[in-house]
């Protein structure tokens, strides 16, 4: 069996989730074929210097970020490679990928950076896409020997996640032949009938998820209860356990809807009875039917009309970006409003590391 370096978080979770998504066609998204056309861009410009001068501004920024973060390692170092293929056999599967970029330092170092054209936060750390790339590259290049230290990035620069568009993680490079260990286990179990599928955020997804019991069980459990009538006041302990479920139930309830509502959809307009639903023609909004310069003049030699909107500055962050003024300057002409407060969940991780090296 072949098992897909990118595909391997979700195997990693839920083992069964790999047979299960074998019928479906690999079928490139919108958004992804976007990303696809960055990494192309990217790869012509590390590899051969091509210029980026074609791309619209938000592109250009992302690539120039990525490639320009690759290229302070190549400065070091004469073992790198961008888009690199390759694939490996793990007790009779394989597991193949192709790495965005990785570096092989003179000090031992292993380095590998996954560049992330989307919006949707990608963390780094324990992010099994880029610890198999970093298994393929130990493998292909470390002529049996295990790296000195491992730095994993994700530059992801249209993000706006809170830790910036680069993060890196890091760990002791003998780790790596753990890790090789864990995920040869893993599609192991997965290509066996011991598989077992588990529910969590890794089905956000899965193609199988439509058809996936464990995924509709994961749901049902949502029941009403006849209790005591006492009213006790919760305690932050108990209002924090209870917004984690919520927040869990509300992420996969909107996950299997945002699944479910076009595969109901797309039956419905091939003629099944879909009870208490139907498919019905929504309409736009009204759009010219040309160009905004062709409508413009119709409307001014036709109708006697200026139909123009009045001009309007960029916004503060448009001017930043476009390099027409510095933040300092712009910074003296604009500043930030109070807005109303917000819930946000507190990432413990950092607390926990510093409890175990304070033990």
């Amino acid at each position: 069996m072949i098992f897909r370096a990118s595909g391997l978080p979700r195997v990693m979770e839920c083992n069964g989730s790999y047979a299960l998504e074998a019928p479906y066609p690999d079928e490139e998204e919108e958004e992804a074929k976007e990303g696809t056309l960055a990494h192309e861009f990217a790869f012509m410009n590390l590899r051969y210097g091509c210029a980026l001068n074609e791309l619209d501004f938000e592109m250009y920024r992302a690539v120039t970020l990525y490639s320009n973060f690759c290229r302070e390692f190549i400065k070091i170092t004469t073992l790198w490679g961008v888009e690199v293929q390759h694939e490996i056999d793990l007790a009779g599967h394989i597991l193949q990928g192709t790495t965005d970029f990785f570096a092989w330092l003179p000090d031992g170092t292993l380095v590998i950076i996954d560049f992330k054209y989307g919006h949707g936060w990608v963390e780094v750390r324990e992010n099994w896409q880029l610890l198999a790339y970093a298994v393929l590259m130990w493998r292909k290049y470390g002529n049996g020997t295990e790296p000195r230290q491992v730095q994993l990035y994700v530059i992801q620069p249209r993000a706006n996640h809170p830790k910036g568009p680069v993060r890196k993680w890091e760990f002791d490079g003998v780790l790596v032949r753990n890790y090789s260990n864990m995920i040869q286990n893993n599609i192991s179990v997965a290509s066996t009938d011991q598989a077992r599928t588990i529910s969590g955020e890794h089905c956000r997804y899965c193609k199988a998820l439509i058809g996936c019991h464990t995924n509709q069980e994961s749901l049902s459990h949502c029941i009403d209860v006849v209790g005591a009538m006492v009213n006790e006041e919760m305690t932050p302990e108990s209002v924090a356990r209870e917004l984690d479920l919520l927040k869990a139930v509300q992420d996969r309830a909107k996950h299997r809807l945002e699944a479910l509502e076009p595969y109901a959809i797309e039956k419905s307009k091939t003629g099944s009875i879909i009870p208490g639903y139907r498919a019905t023609q929504s309409w736009s909004a009204l759009k010219w039917n040309e160009n905004d310069e062709t409508t413009i003049n119709k409307a001014i030699h036709e109708y006697d009309v200026d139909i123009r909107k009045p001009s309007q500055p960029f916004t503060p962050t448009q001017i930043i970006d476009r390099g027409i003024l510095d933040e300092d300057k712009v910074k003296k002409l604009a500043s930030r409003k109070p807005g109303a407060f917000k819930l946000k969940r507190e990432s413990l991780t950092h607390a926990k590391e510093l409890i175990k090296n304070a033990s």
